[in-house]
């Protein structure tokens, strides 16, 4: 009787010890392919990239790859290579609760790559979105495919082809998680997408972002900052938050801290986002803020562009006739910027909500020959100067004359 009892023990401590992380994941994968998995479990720690290595046998090897928190799951992709072998995936350094007990051991997944290529890969393997999106996806084949798409659309890819699949979803009064399948006959895989509304944010819990979502135009080889606001909306003072930006904006978008030491129930902390890009590109990411028990998610998009654009609004233009003028939901102080008078000009402006901005510094009107106004004031002082010793030449001979 007492054998069986702890018998009996022994198992239900085994199914809690399984059951404390749920790895979803296939243990197969064709080369080429793009990995997705998806981890619950009760997280102590955000799941970040930085927690996340791939193995190949005991070698550690570098992926492409990313993840997010979406509901109450870390969704997770990787884009394979094509070369047959073991790996693994672990997960370092992140705290979990199993029953009572506080876990800290690592999170560890095999799969293997198979011999067979893939018919296609998807970038990204999970989307976070307000309601426009786009997936990328390569044909691997040496032969055409055909990919459906949610069993509805068929689009034909060549040996190679590069395709970015858009995606409009409208309508969006709440935020909700939804399935696309991308499939041929061989392979299938189903993205998952989380769609925010454009009047809610990804979670309101202890701190929030000032804003939903960022939508900024820029040009390219100049450096810009965005201001943004983290606010402290609970009951208590909080510590150490942390930061990170997503796989895809990390190449253009530098955050000015990594973490804010304490924030004051009630109040706000600045951050500066500092843009860059020296070719043209759009993206899409996210910037995610984290406390021990809190994952928040700000959703951003940046487009970078190559040329000005033309405006013929009777404003004070540069040389060319041409400024620039990107949309943002920020005032022109928050832009560290200024309004230029009538007599001054700017070569880069930006559509404030308060009214044009200046962002390089207002500079003195030039002439059309290019020289500066104060010149132009010179010479006409000559001319006067002229004009009075002439009229007094005249003057003086004309009284001799008498």
């Amino acid at each position: 009787m007492k054998r069986a009892f702890f018998v009996g023990l022994f198992f239900i401590f085994c199914i809690s010890l399984v059951s404390a992380i749920e790895f979803k994941m296939n243990e197969n994968f064709k080369q080429g392919e793009t990995l997705t998995a998806i981890v619950s479990g009760n997280f102590l720690d955000a799941i970040l990239p930085g927690n996340i290595y791939f193995y190949r046998g005991h070698v550690q090897v570098p992926f492409e790859f990313d993840v997010a928190q979406i509901q109450e799951e870390y969704h997770i992709y990787a884009l394979l290579p094509e070369t047959q072998d073991n790996y693994s995936i672990i997960i370092k350094d992140v705290r979990y609760r199993q029953g009572a007990q506080v876990i800290d051991k690592d999170i560890e997944k095999n799969f293997s790559i198979t011999s067979e290529k893939a018919d296609f890969s998807i970038d990204p393997g999970f989307v976070i979105t307000n309601g426009i999106f786009s997936i990328k996806v390569q044909n691997l084949k040496d032969s055409k495919i055909s990919l459906n798409i949610n069993n509805e659309k068929i689009q034909e890819l060549k040996s190679g082809d590069i395709e970015n699949i858009n995606f409009k979803i409208q309508d969006i009064n709440e935020t909700i998680l939804k399935k696309i399948l991308l499939s041929t006959i061989n392979q299938k895989y189903e993205v998952s997408v989380y769609i925010v509304a454009n009047d809610t944010k990804l979670q309101k819990d202890e701190f929030d972002f000032s804003k939903p979502f960022l939508n900024y135009s820029f040009i390219i080889n100049k450096q810009y900052s965005i201001p943004i606001e983290i606010e402290n909306t609970g009951e208590k003072d909080l510590e150490n938050i942390s930061f990170s930006v997503s796989r895809d904006l990390r190449p253009y978008l530098n955050i000015s801290v990594i973490e804010i030491d304490s924030l004051e129930k009630g109040k706000t902390s600045r951050i500066e986002l500092s843009v860059f890009s020296n070719k043209e590109i759009s993206v899409k990411g996210t910037i995610s803020a984290f406390t021990d028990e809190t994952l928040i998610y700000l959703p951003i998009e940046l487009k970078i562009l190559k040329s000005f654009i033309s405006v013929n609004d009777g404003n004070t233009a540069n040389a060319t006739g041409l400024i620039y003028i990107p949309e943002t939901q920020n005032s022109c102080f928050e832009l560290s910027g200024s309004f230029c008078t009538s007599v001054q000009i700017c070569n880069q402006t930006i559509n404030a909500i308060d009214g044009k901005c200046c962002l390089s510094g207002c500079e003195a009107l030039q002439s059309d020959n290019g020289e500066d106004s104060s010149g132009e004031i010179i010479g006409w002082l000559i001319i006067i100067l002229i004009l009075a010793f002439v009229a007094w030449f005249f003057f003086k001979k004309y009284k001799k004359t008498k």
